[in-house]
């Protein structure tokens, strides 16, 4: 099986942010997209969503 990886994140800087949990500095949704597959329960073309979030570690 291989897939790839698509996300897009929120990022608290210095001048503030629009992360809505203030323990977190970013947050965001990755999507794992199958691109080839020998496995019927995970097709090509199968996606799962995964939400990531973090801190900096400064």
């Amino acid at each position: 099986m291989q897939w790839r990886i698509e996300g897009t994140a929120v990022i608290d800087g210095p001048a503030g942010g629009c992360v809505e949990d203030p323990e977190l500095d970013w947050d965001g949704v990755e999507t794992a997209i199958v691109v080839q597959s020998d496995t019927e329960s995970l097709p090509m073309g199968c996606t799962r969503d995964m939400t990531v979030t973090g801190t900096r570690a400064d």
